[in-house]
């Protein structure tokens, strides 16, 4: 069991709270938890999570968890819910598998892959919780549609939120063929799933390669694994694809006005393996700012240990290939052990909703002792903050 305790800290590393509580203690539960995800509402000012229940046994009833804070104080209540699943791609059994966790202005937005023991993970979901429906307590009730592939929820940029007119996107990126983009409508007669498919081809990385040891990482299967980011006009995504026998990170953007994609790819040296990225777009007075965030490792000529690497980019330009110009915030060892190694899985770039113009970049790494980390790091304008490895 992994990532099954929560701890606040303040922008400059101080504890919160009395220190750390376990997932089970905040939910009240004794449901096996797994994949949590958090963030944070700039419009209602609240904290949200997600998390799901796993050690499924075959006649369990799929079920997740969401909980938010009654006021912007993580330390405060929590409203919490345990939303179990039926229909035909959750029957009883099925271990909702990744949740992915994003927002825009009236819901929270998931995404998971449905998964049954020695059956596999063939089907997977989207589906958009009503925020008023939580923040006031009351009853939660909503349909799930099918997707045909993982496919991540598109959080929301901008301070206050940006408004997308009452619609939810979801963004799948589809090996060969480019990305297929979801529509959730609202209706009179309850939302509708709608989609567009955006041609821009390309094949899934192979694993990433360690150095000092033939042990590989999986890189994934050129999935978006991190929400992407709405800016007003566009979804901005990232994952990782092959570029000549390297797993290297695409970034992009579906321009929704004239509908067409742009791409550019993201790499910390020439001949480095990048993978498990995420980003987020600030949208400052002064200028429109995407930084990218992902982990690198060089097995083939110099030799070095995983990084954590991140670049910022002026989003107004037009998208460009990034070689060798990262910056290395976090370096460790290699991965221990004889048998490969499930890396650390989760990657994100959050804005900081107290500043114009800085967010918090999360990574995971192997330490010297061969065992994966988590680092966390400001980036942008973020004045004195101090963040402990």
């Amino acid at each position: 069991m992994v990532n099954d305790l929560i701890q606040v800290t303040s922008r400059f590393g101080a504890v919160q709270c009395g220190g750390p509580v376990t997932l089970n203690r905040l939910l009240r539960t004794l449901d096996n938890l797994t994949d949590p995800r958090v963030q944070f509402d700039n419009i209602n000012q609240r904290f949200s999570l997600a998390v799901t229940v796993s050690s499924v046994t075959a006649n369990d009833t799929p079920a997740l968890w969401v909980a938010a804070t009654r006021t912007d104080d993580p330390c405060g209540t929590w409203l919490t819910y345990r939303m179990a699943f039926h229909g035909d791609a959750t029957p009883a059994g099925t271990f909702l598998d990744f949740p992915m966790f994003a927002q825009d202005t009236r819901s929270f937005l998931l995404s998971t892959r449905n998964c049954l023991t020695n059956k596999g993970c063939s089907r997977f979901i989207a589906f958009a919780i009503p925020k008023a429906s939580i923040y006031a307590g009351a009853h939660v009730d909503f349909p799930y549609f099918n997707v045909d592939s993982l496919t991540a929820p598109v959080t929301h940029a901008g301070q206050p939120m940006v408004d997308s007119g009452g619609v939810s996107f979801f963004l799948a990126a589809v090996p060969d063929v480019g990305y297929k983009l979801y529509v959730l409508v609202p209706t009179p007669f309850g939302p509708l799933l709608g989609s567009r498919t955006f041609s821009s081809p390309f094949s899934k990385p192979r694993p990433a390669r360690q150095p000092g040891t033939n042990i590989e990482v999986d890189s994934s299967d050129g999935n978006i694994t991190s929400s992407p980011t709405f800016d007003g006009t566009r979804i901005w995504f990232t994952h990782v694809v092959d570029q000549e026998t390297f797993p290297t990170v695409r970034y992009g953007a579906i321009n929704l006005p004239d509908v067409t994609v742009s791409i550019g790819y993201a790499s910390h040296s020439p001949w480095s393996d990048d993978f498990n990225p995420s980003l987020a777009v600030v949208l400052s007075p002064r200028r429109q700012t995407l930084y990218l965030n992902w982990a690198s490792t060089d097995a083939v000529v110099a030799k070095t240990a995983t990084s954590a690497v991140a670049v910022a980019v002026d989003a107004a330009q037009p998208l460009k290939n990034l070689f060798g110009v990262s910056t290395a915030y976090a370096t460790g060892g290699n991965a221990s052990g004889a048998t490969p190694v499930r890396f650390g899985d989760y990657s994100s770039v959050s804005v900081d909703p107290t500043t114009s113009d800085c967010v918090f970049a999360t990574q995971q790494y192997f330490d010297v002792n061969g065992s994966w980390r988590t680092r966390i790091a400001p980036l942008g304008d973020c004045g004195g903050v101090i963040i402990k490895p």
